[in-house]
């Protein structure tokens, strides 16, 4: 399956969760996910609860990954059924939705990316 048929617009998401009628809708998630890590992947699966999420990636202010590359990472998890590159804030998009987010990981998102940036640093004895 070629993950990439997940990554849709703000409108197209919209439109899906309209179409479900009373079925369930999946939960909303947002992040930078500058990188994607494990632990993103394992809170977005607890996030889920067993079901699929609409995940919105963001851009951070000095992105480490272009978000094309951050939105296909986050398209290859199991528990995701659509990602949304966010124009803008995150919460714009969400807002968009109808929907606040279920877990948003955008504050978190971005120290983890500062802390990993360090400890690549730190490891590299010409980048100190």
């Amino acid at each position: 399956m070629d993950t990439r048929s997940k990554i849709v617009t703000i409108a197209e998401a919209a439109a899906a969760l309209r179409s479900r009628g009373p079925a369930p809708a999946p939960r909303v998630a947002a992040g930078f996910f500058d990188p994607l890590l494990a632990v993103h992947a394992r809170r977005l699966a607890a996030a889920a609860e067993g079901g699929k999420l609409i995940v919105v990636v963001a851009d951070p202010e000095n992105p480490i990954l272009p978000q094309r590359a951050r939105v296909e990472l986050v398209a290859a998890l199991d528990c995701v059924e659509y990602v949304v590159p966010a124009c803008g804030a995150a919460e714009d998009a969400l807002a968009q939705l109808g929907r606040r987010a279920a877990l948003n990981q955008c504050e978190a998102d971005a120290r983890s990316a500062g802390e990993f940036v360090e400890r690549v640093r730190g490891r590299q004895p010409a980048l100190r």
